[in-house]
């Protein structure tokens, strides 16, 4: 698990660009919303909206940090490899998830697998660190988006929101896209 911490770290600048997003996930079952800020040997600094000022928090009550979803960039890439880390010590039950970096595989040898991200760019991962590594076709994507806003059209208008470059349905409303050419 202090891979998966030191790994959040390193994640900072992508937590950065959104606004309470990330969950802060505590042993004892006790969740909160916010951004990472730093982190100090044992101590972990979080911000929320919830919070008056950032706080620490020690390592140790700390079970994971859920990140926010982003789309990873257009790329052509024709598979994704997901990495499943062995489960923390503390996390004795075996049918809890445990961390999974997803990328693409680049190497594989008797002590590291390498792995292509969107957001660290390669990462070499300790093959003792890792629990498996699943492998997945891609077929080229039917339609990818939305991207932009304006390309939508909503009625009523207060039925979807815009946010995070997606729509959250609000209400009961109707949502559509004119295209050019059926994909």
């Amino acid at each position: 698990m202090k891979f998966f911490f030191l790994f959040t770290m390193a994640l900072s600048t992508l937590l950065s660009k959104a606004e309470e997003t990330a969950m802060l996930n505590f042993t004892n079952g006790d969740r909160l919303n916010g951004s990472l800020v730093k982190m100090s040997g044992d101590d972990i600094f979080w911000k929320s909206a919830l919070l008056q000022n950032e706080a620490k928090f020690f390592l140790q009550q700390v079970q994971d940090i859920t990140l926010p979803f982003f789309d990873t960039p257009q790329q052509n890439i024709d598979h994704v490899a997901h990495i499943r880390f062995n489960p923390d010590l503390r996390q004795q039950n075996e049918n809890l998830p445990s961390d999974i970096i997803r990328g693409q595989l680049v190497a594989v040898n008797a002590d590291n697998i390498i792995l292509n991200t969107w957001f660290a760019g390669q990462l070499t991962i300790n093959r003792n660190m890792v629990k498996d590594l699943e492998i997945f076709d891609i077929a080229t994507p039917i339609y990818s988006g939305p991207s932009k806003q304006d390309d939508w059209k909503i009625l009523p208008e207060s039925s979807w929101e815009w946010e995070l470059n997606r729509y959250i349905r609000r209400s009961e409303g109707m949502i559509s896209k004119t295209f050019a050419t059926i994909p």
